[in-house]
Protein backbone atom coordinates (compact mmCIF):
# COMPACT_ATOMS: atom_id res chain seq x y z
CA UNK A 1 0.00 0.00 0.00
CA UNK A 2 2.88 2.39 1.09
CA UNK A 3 4.78 2.19 -1.63
CA UNK A 4 1.88 2.60 -4.48
CA UNK A 5 0.61 5.76 -2.87
CA UNK A 6 3.75 7.97 -2.16
CA UNK A 7 6.83 9.61 -3.47
CA UNK A 8 9.86 10.34 -2.12
CA UNK A 9 12.90 12.50 -2.76
CA UNK A 10 15.61 10.99 -1.02
CA UNK A 11 16.29 8.54 1.51
CA UNK A 12 15.22 11.08 4.69
CA UNK A 13 11.71 11.98 3.07
CA UNK A 14 11.50 8.20 2.54
CA UNK A 15 12.50 6.96 6.32
CA UNK A 16 9.89 9.99 7.42
CA UNK A 17 6.82 8.88 5.35
CA UNK A 18 7.25 5.00 5.94
CA UNK A 19 7.61 6.24 9.34
CA UNK A 20 4.73 7.76 9.16
CA UNK A 21 2.61 5.09 7.59
CA UNK A 22 3.78 2.50 10.46
CA UNK A 23 2.39 4.21 12.90
CA UNK A 24 -0.69 4.90 10.62
CA UNK A 25 -0.79 1.59 10.16
CA UNK A 26 0.04 0.18 13.66
CA UNK A 27 -1.87 3.04 15.85
CA UNK A 28 -5.18 3.91 13.75
CA UNK A 29 -5.73 1.64 10.48
CA UNK A 30 -8.75 -0.58 11.22
CA UNK A 31 -8.30 -4.15 9.50
CA UNK A 32 -11.73 -5.45 8.04
CA UNK A 33 -10.09 -9.29 8.69
CA UNK A 34 -9.20 -8.73 12.05
CA UNK A 35 -12.56 -7.59 13.34
CA UNK A 36 -11.93 -3.93 12.32
CA UNK A 37 -9.53 -3.44 14.93
CA UNK A 38 -5.66 -2.17 14.54
CA UNK A 39 -2.68 -3.82 15.80
CA UNK A 40 -2.47 -1.84 18.95
CA UNK A 41 -6.34 -2.92 20.01
CA UNK A 42 -5.71 -6.48 19.33
CA UNK A 43 -2.82 -6.25 21.67
CA UNK A 44 -4.91 -4.56 24.29
CA UNK A 45 -8.11 -7.13 23.93
CA UNK A 46 -5.63 -10.07 24.11
CA UNK A 47 -4.53 -8.63 27.98
CA UNK A 48 -0.98 -8.67 26.72
CA UNK A 49 1.75 -6.81 29.17
CA UNK A 50 3.52 -5.66 26.14
CA UNK A 51 3.69 -1.90 25.58
CA UNK A 52 1.79 -0.83 22.66
CA UNK A 53 5.50 1.26 21.51
CA UNK A 54 6.40 -2.18 20.22
CA UNK A 55 4.49 -0.83 17.25
CA UNK A 56 6.65 1.99 17.47
CA UNK A 57 9.65 0.97 15.34
CA UNK A 58 11.36 3.33 13.02
CA UNK A 59 12.25 1.80 9.83
CA UNK A 60 15.46 0.89 8.75
CA UNK A 61 16.55 0.26 5.41
CA UNK A 62 18.54 -3.17 5.43
CA UNK A 63 21.03 -2.31 2.88
CA UNK A 64 23.03 0.11 5.06
CA UNK A 65 23.89 -3.11 7.16
CA UNK A 66 24.55 -5.58 4.66
CA UNK A 67 28.17 -5.41 5.21
CA UNK A 68 27.99 -5.63 8.73
CA UNK A 69 25.57 -8.91 9.00
CA UNK A 70 27.98 -9.99 6.03
CA UNK A 71 31.42 -9.43 8.24
CA UNK A 72 29.89 -11.32 11.75
CA UNK A 73 28.77 -14.35 9.99
CA UNK A 74 32.39 -15.34 8.59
Amino acid sequence: EFYDIEDYRNKTEFLAKAYAYQLYFNFKRKNRYKGGKTPVDILKENGSNVSPQVFNLLPVILDDFVHDFISTCL
